[in-house]
C-alpha cells in the first residue's frame, strides 16, 4: 500500500464497508487519511471514524487479507503477529488535519453516534490553528520546551495571529531575530508538518498532566472560527 497514491487508495476502498476503510486508513499517516475522509459522504465519514476509534490492534491475517483483496501492491505489513494501532489518537490526528467545516461535521456525527468515544477523541485532538486560543501560560511553557528553530518552522505559512502568539512567548530580546528567521526561512511541507507534530505532542502532554483541556480548547476555537466566518459572510 505504501506504493499507492492517496487517490488510488481512495479508489480501492470506496466500495468497501466502513470497517475495511478504517483498517486501511489506519495504515496511512493522518494527513493522507484526512484526504480520504474528506472524500467520503457525511454518514460514511462518521461510520469510519467510529471504527477507527475502536481499533487497538490489527490481526496480521486480516491486514494480509485486506492487502491481497485490494491490490497486489498492498502487501506491506510488519513481521509481528499484530499491528499496534491507537485508534483514538489516530482519528484525533485526522481531525487536526481536516478543514474546519469537515472537522466540525465529523465531531457532530461522533457526538450523536457515540458520545463517550467522541469525548475521548476530542480530548486528544489538538488543532494547530487554535494556538491563539491556548492559555498564554500553557503556550509559553510549550514553546519554551521546543527548539526555537522548530517553532519557527511550525509557524511558517500560518496566520499572523498564530505567528504573533508564538513569537510573544520568547524573551523580548530574541524576538526580532526570530522574526527575521521566520521571514527568511522556507521549509517544505514535510518539515512544517513534522514541526507541528511536536506542538501536538507537547499539547497532549499538557492535557495528560491536567494542565490543558483540549476538548474545551477545540470548542472555543470552533466558536471563534464561526464568529469570523459570520463576520466575513
Amino acid at each position: 500500500m505504501d506504493q499507492l497514491s492517496t487517490a488510488q487508495i481512495g479508489f480501492l476502498v470506496k466500495d468497501e464497508p466502513a470497517k475495511i476503510k478504517a483498517f486501511v486508513i489506519a495504515r496511512m499517516d493522518s494527513e493522507e487519511a484526512a484526504k480520504i475522509m474528506r472524500d467520503l459522504s457525511k454518514d460514511e465519514r462518521t461510520k469510519v471514524a467510529l471504527e477507527l476509534g475502536k481499533l487497538h490492534e490489527l490481526p496480521l491475517e486480516l491486514v494480509e487479507k485486506i492487502g491481497y483483496n485490494l491490490a497486489e501492491k498492498a502487501r506491506h505489513v510488519p513481521d509481528e503477529g499484530t499491528v499496534g494501532v491507537d485508534g483514538i489518537k489516530f482519528i484525533a490526528d485526522v481531525l487536526g488535519d481536516l478543514d474546519n467545516s469537515t472537522r466540525q461535521e465529523l465531531i457532530n456525527g461522533l457526538r450523536t453516534s457515540d458520545i463517550k468515544m467522541s469525548e475521548d477523541i476530542e480530548s486528544h485532538c489538538f488543532i494547530f490553528e487554535s494556538i491563539p486560543e491556548v492559555p498564554k501560560d500553557i503556550l509559553l511553557e510549550v514553546v519554551r520546551k521546543l527548539q526555537p528553530d522548530d517553532v519557527i518552522t511550525a509557524i511558517s505559512g500560518s496566520t499572523s495571529k498564530i505567528k504573533e502568539a508564538a513569537i510573544m512567548c520568547f524573551p523580548e530580546k530574541s524576538r526580532s531575530a526570530l522574526v527575521s528567521s521566520l521571514k527568511s526561512k522556507t521549509p517544505d511541507s514535510e518539515e512544517i508538518r513534522t514541526a507541528r507534530k511536536l506542538f501536538t505532542d507537547a499539547m497532549r502532554e499538557m492535557a495528560d498532566a491536567g494542565k490543558l483541556d483540549l476538548q474545551e480548547l477545540n470548542t472555543k476555537f470552533a466558536q471563534s472560527d464561526s464568529e469570523i466566518q459570520a463576520e466575513q459572510a
